[in-house]
């Protein structure tokens, strides 16, 4: 039985977060490690603390992932269906192509948008390339999941037919998944996260839509400029030009430390949290489960997406089998089914974000070099 030394794993994060901190990198950040049920290390640095609320950026998306397994498990929808037996507007979707400058209706898609497809970034919905970023969205169709969701259903044009790639859909894929919730359970998406996953799992700091008290303990933004910090200031939004009455599965949810830990726990835990089972093993084992294979484009050696999470292929400092994901601000948190292990942390900062961030590595580093 492995078992993480807890000296090893404060001497590794207490070194590595003074040498960030030291290089202007952060200004502060927190972390958690549990292990076989219990708290192994707690600890806040910096101009953070317990009771600091951050913006969890694509963090969010496990979250509405469990959302659509949730209603999964209600008998509302399978993975497999159709995204248009929710949205119609999806049905006979076209594959855009760039010519001259000008972005081009080319093909028709050969199938069509899935709910696995979503969940697996293989829709080819606004993936992280130049056709998605030739067709903004309009501020006035931003609004809420609805008026965003029927926009990309009549407007826009795929980068790729469903399943030929695997590119990351950053705010779509996961925004249209949040309407797809609200339309199956005929609930608003906070108001369904907040009564089917953030009450049972006491996460009571995590919204979509903090309050004025919350709003109080936000984490400054950090940059990095020239060398020397800088705060960077968004107004009250949980992410940047996604207005606060949209409830984004992709991006938009707030929370601290502790409350995302719950969420860690439940899922090293298959489903259950303090005994309570939010949802039945079966479906976190498909989470986890890789479900893009090598023969698609865009998947790499050492990693392949599960549903809503990346999922580690082979061993390298992560163990076969890890899940987890990360967020823009450099939030990061993995799951350790073999060594019963679950992990998170917590910064908000423009400077070296998201899944490739140094800091998200150097943390699953800190975390396992630990394990003896």
């Amino acid at each position: 039985m492995s078992m993480i030394d807890y000296n090893k794993l404060k001497e590794n994060i207490d070194t590595t977060v003074a040498e960030e901190i030291a290089n202007n990198n952060i200004l502060g950040c927190s972390a958690l490690v549990y292990q076989y049920g219990e708290k192994i290390f707690e600890g806040y640095y910096g101009n953070v603390s317990c009771d600091s609320i951050f913006r969890m950026a694509s963090m969010t998306k496990p979250v509405t992932a469990l959302s659509i397994l949730l209603e999964m498990q209600h008998g509302h929808l399978d993975i497999d269906d159709n995204l248009s037996k929710f949205i119609p507007g999806f049905k006979n979707k076209y594959v855009g192509k760039i010519v001259n400058g000008e972005l081009i209706s080319a093909k028709p898609a050969t199938q069509e948008i899935k709910l696995r497809h979503l969940l697996t970034h293989t829709s080819g919905l606004l993936s992280a390339d130049l056709i998605a970023d030739m067709q903004p969205i309009p501020p006035e169709h931003s609004v809420t999941l609805e008026s965003y969701a029927n926009y990309c259903a009549k407007n826009i044009l795929l980068s790729d037919s469903p399943f030929e790639r695997a590119l990351y859909s950053g705010i779509a894929g996961f925004d249209v998944l949040a309407r797809v919730v609200e339309i199956t359970s005929g609930m608003s998406f906070d108001e369904y996260v907040r009564e089917n996953i953030c009450q049972p799992l006491d996460m009571p700091d995590t919204t979509f839509v903090p309050s004025d008290a919350q709003w109080k303990r936000i984490a400054p933004l950090h940059d990095k400029v020239n060398g020397e910090n800088v705060v960077r200031h968004i107004g009250k939004a949980t992410f940047e030009n996604v207005p606060l009455t949209r409830f984004a599965g992709s991006c938009a949810l707030v929370s601290t430390l502790n409350d995302y830990s719950h969420f860690a726990q439940m899922l090293l835990n298959n489903g259950n949290y303090n005994g309570v089972q939010l949802i039945r093993s079966k479906y976190i084992e498909l989470m986890k489960t890789p479900h893009v294979p090598d023969t698609v484009a865009g998947i790499g050696p050492g990693e392949t997406w599960g549903l809503g999470v990346r999922v580690i292929k082979d061993d390298q400092y992560l163990t076969k089998g890890t899940f987890g994901w990360s967020g823009a601000y450099g939030t990061h948190f993995f799951v350790d089914p073999t060594n019963k292990l679950c992990a998170v942390y917590l910064k908000n900062s423009y400077y070296n974000g998201g899944s490739g961030a140094d800091t998200a590595r150097y943390f699953e580093r800190d975390v396992m070099t630990a394990v003896r």
